[in-house]
């Protein structure tokens, strides 16, 4: 005898089965760990319990108030805090780094980013200079090529630059391009664009990795990053130099031991950064910003109105009481012309001044007139 061919029972077969990866359980973790930070802002932390839903609800809307535009090969975010909420999902997993100065061979890799940036055609008009700690010599740092960009209209010279360096003809000589960037606005409430080679990505291909920033030439932020450089490089930012190398290190090792965020790394920095702008300031580094003054032009431009001298009411109002003398001046015509003239008088600064309809009733009209001068009755018409 022979026994029919049965296939296996059913739960045969899915014991044999791979078991599936819960990817989409490990996604959704990795949405709460990242927008921790987002919610943390307004200082709530995260959420356990019977809170766990509500925080929940505040992660999707934390989601889908993240917005950014692709700009050639780049992801541009509108706020820095997206960008950070984000980044690691688009480019993979962020790392504090931190080498002894390798001066030299930093200066090699910024000569060829240099090149390539400034044949670009947007660069027309612009400046880039090397910031960063990379840029001055003997200080530890991250083997990050910081570069900054000084426009008149940020937003714009961040598109173009990533629109441009998308294109082979300018990325092929050295590599350099910029998966993500943003536009927002900083502490010093200055116009902020930023573009990032991530190294993570720039180990792939060869080169360094690249931040490069865009701030306006006539901004504090931009002086200050500039001074910053040339003083730490001088014999005055010698003890500077140190005390800033060793608070970079210190934070490095606080990342590397989980004490410590990653996100609030350039954060941690602000104390000894401000310690250093005020050190060149004092040093002649660092120049204080003149107040701009609004230009006047007088083809375009209407002469700006002059402040009411107190004691004297303004010309139209002064229009008005003569027009109450006239004995062809009704009174109802009076009244529309009191209103359309809008005006009353600056008698003292301390008490407020009565209106138009408190003028006429009080018939203080006359007593104006005769103490107005001629040439301000002429003035009148």
């Amino acid at each position: 005898l022979t026994w029919p061919v049965c296939p296996l029972p059913f739960w045969s077969q899915t014991a044999r089965m791979p078991k599936p990866r819960l990817r989409l359980k490990a996604v959704r973790r990795s949405v709460r760990e990242v927008l921790a930070t987002c919610v943390s802002r307004d200082g709530r932390g995260v959420a356990s319990g019977a809170d766990a839903d509500d925080q929940s609800k505040e992660e999707i809307v934390e989601i889908a108030e993240i917005t950014s535009t692709m700009c050639g090969q780049t992801k541009i975010y509108g706020k820095f805090v997206d960008y950070l909420a984000r980044r690691e999902f688009d480019v993979g997993k962020f790392s504090i780094e931190m080498v002894e100065s390798d001066h030299r061979a930093w200066n090699e890799i910024f000569l060829k980013y240099q090149a390539a940036l400034l044949k670009m055609p947007c660069m027309q008009g612009r400046t880039l200079h090397w910031i960063g700690s990379t840029a001055v010599p003997d200080i530890p740092a991250k083997p990050i090529i910081d570069l900054l960009v000084g426009t008149d209209d940020v937003a714009e010279t961040v598109q173009s630059i990533a629109q441009g360096l998308s294109v082979d003809v300018w990325r092929r000589p050295c590599g350099l391009h910029f998966p993500l960037g943003f536009v927002d606005i900083n502490k010093r409430c200055d116009d902020w664009g930023f573009l990032q080679l991530p190294p993570q990505l720039a180990v792939r291909v060869g080169v360094l990795g690249c931040n490069l920033h865009v701030l306006k030439k006539t901004s504090r932020s931009y002086m200050e990053e500039v001074a910053m450089v040339e003083f730490l490089s001088s014999s005055s930012g010698l003890e500077y130099r140190r005390r800033y190398g060793q608070k970079k290190k210190e934070l490095a090792n606080a990342i590397a031991r989980k004490e410590q965020d990653i996100n609030k790394y350039s954060e941690e920095k602000t104390t000894i950064i401000e310690e250093i702008f005020a050190a060149a300031r004092r040093e002649g580094f660092l120049k204080e910003l003149e107040p701009e003054t609004p230009k006047f032009d007088q083809e375009k431009d209407t002469a700006p109105p002059s402040p009411p001298t107190v004691g004297m009411p303004s010309c139209s109002t002064r229009l008005a009481f003569m027009f109450s003398e006239h004995p062809s001046m009704e009174g109802s015509e009076l009244e529309d012309l009191l209103q359309s003239c809008n005006n009353t008088l600056v008698m003292d600064p301390q008490v407020e001044p009565p209106s138009i309809c408190d003028v006429v009733g009080d018939n203080v009209g006359p007593a104006w007139l005769s103490r107005m001068s001629t040439s301000a009755i002429e003035e009148c018409g």
